[in-house]
C-alpha cells in the first residue's frame, strides 16, 4: 500500500493529493548517523582515558594507544560531520511570525484544535514545548 508518492513536479503528495513535508534526506539521515556514531566511541574513549575505573573500554579500540590514536580522529570526524549537519539546518530553525503566533496560541495546541493555528514549515518552534508539556500531563 502506497502512503506517499511524488507528483511530476517532485513534490510530494499522500494518497489524497495534500502536499507532505519531506523531514529528512538520506544524505541528512547519513550525517545525523555519522555524528551519533561518533559521538558515543567519543564517549566510551574518553571515559577510558579520563577515569581509571572505565580504563576496561581500552580494550574496545584495541589498547592505550589506539584509544589516544583514534580519539583524536574520531573527534576531527565529529567536528566536521557536525558542523555540515548545523549548517545544512541552520536556515530552517530561524523564528518568524507563524512561530511567534503558533507560541501565542499554546492554548490551541494543546486542545488538538489545530483548524485555529497558522501553517507550518519543517520546524515548530514550540513543538520541544509541547512534547514536554505532553509528558507532564
Amino acid at each position: 500500500m502506497k502512503h506517499a508518492e511524488h507528483n511530476e513536479h517532485g513534490v510530494l503528495k499522500d494518497v489524497k493529493g495534500n502536499s507532505l513535508i519531506q523531514r529528512y534526506t538520506p544524505n541528512e539521515r547519513t550525517n545525523h548517523w555519522i555524528t551519533a556514531i561518533t559521538f558515543v566511541l567519543l564517549a566510551l574513549s574518553g571515559l577510558a582515558m579520563f577515569h581509571p575505573a572505565m580504563s576496561w573500554l581500552y580494550a574496545i579500540f584495541g589498547g592505550v594507544q589506539w584509544t589516544r590514536i583514534l580519539h583524536l580522529f574520531v573527534g576531527c570526524v565529529m567536528f566536521l560531520s557536525f558542523l555540515i549537519l548545523a549548517l545544512r539546518f541552520w536556515h530552517h530553525n530561524y523564528l518568524d511570525r507563524a512561530d511567534i503566533q503558533w507560541m501565542k496560541q499554546i492554548g490551541d495546541v494543546l486542545n488538538n484544535r489545530e483548524e485555529k493555528l497558522p501553517a507550518i514549515g519543517k520546524y515548530i518552534q514550540g513543538n520541544n514545548r509541547q512534547v514536554a508539556s505532553e509528558r507532564n500531563l
